[in-house]
């Protein structure tokens, strides 16, 4: 996954100085930091939405896309 290098710097301060974080349509909210989930991004770990938290997410923001895509991630969840 290619990261803009300011947001690469972003994360890297963030595990440099031991924030916790969670990224939630550009915001970081910390409700959702227990329950995300961690990924591998080049030598960066960096906290992902929990697949409920993300469609919860998208339900509230409303847009047509974020609306468009909640068939397909509700399907995801179905198959857990």
């Amino acid at each position: 996954m290619d990261l803009h290098p300011d947001f690469r710097d972003l994360l890297a301060e963030f595990a440099r100085e031991k924030v916790s974080y969670a990224v939630v349509g550009g915001y970081a909210v910390d409700a959702t930091l227990a329950r995300a989930v961690h990924a591998t991004l080049g030598d960066l770990t960096v906290p992902i939405l929990a697949l409920d938290d993300l469609i919860a997410n998208k339900r509230a923001a409303g847009r047509a896309q974020d609306l468009a895509d909640l068939a397909l991630l509700e399907k995801v969840r179905s198959r857990k």
